[in-house]
């Protein structure tokens, strides 16, 4: 799986490869470009970002990628965010038309222009869910890039969610940690748990 940051100026690259011992090997690029390969929101020029991008295939360390399945991480300004609450106790066959009228009537948008898709986090009385959009002509954009390099799309997500699902296990609520208190004596370090 490669994992593609294309910023307005730079493009990082994180491929890992899976060993026969079942370890993973990673592979990286990163390059800041003089000129944007985002303008408002938008691809500057399919060809330009295209081979921004074929030169972090071929330039990576320790090894050019081969994998051709991408996870696309685009900055913040490119998409449409929207915060909603729901219910904790509705079903799931009526989250979708509940977010289609919170969309149209919050964001002015419609779901079926953009290229959309939301998470649910659940809390004890109600639960919220986290909506972004992708313009389509953006996403059509994204989606040749790919065709020229003969890669497949696999999803698109805002960088704020990378990091939203990268540290999400620390942000429970319900997770428990042990205060911890460093003690030096003369000769001995130890921590004492509390």
């Amino acid at each position: 799986m490669i994992y593609l940051y294309i910023g307005k100026r730079s493009i990082k690259l994180l491929s890992l490869s899976k060993t026969i011992l079942g370890q993973f090997n990673p592979t990286l690029f990163n390059k800041t470009h003089s000129t944007d390969l985002i303008t408002n929101g938008a691809v500057s020029g399919v060809d330009l970002v295209a081979s921004a991008v074929k030169e972090g295939l071929t330039n990576a360390q320790p090894m050019a990628v081969q994998d051709k399945e991408i996870t696309l991480i685009l900055p913040q300004e490119v998409f449409t965010y929207g915060r909603f609450n729901i219910p904790a106790d509705i079903s799931e066959t009526a989250i979708m038309p509940f977010l289609q009228d919170k969309v149209r009537a919050e964001l002015q948008i419609s779901i079926e222009s953009e290229q959309a898709d939301f998470i649910i986090t659940h809390q004890e009385q109600e639960s919220v869910v986290l909506f972004y959009a992708l313009k389509k002509e953006a996403f059509l954009e994204y989606q040749q890039i790919c065709k020229l390099l003969q890669l497949k799309l696999i999803k698109i997500i805002p960088e704020t969610l990378a990091y939203f699902t990268l540290f999400e296990k620390t942000l429970r609520k319900d997770k428990k940690e042990k205060n911890y208190l460093r003690c030096i004596s003369r000769r001995k370090l130890f921590w004492l748990s509390f």
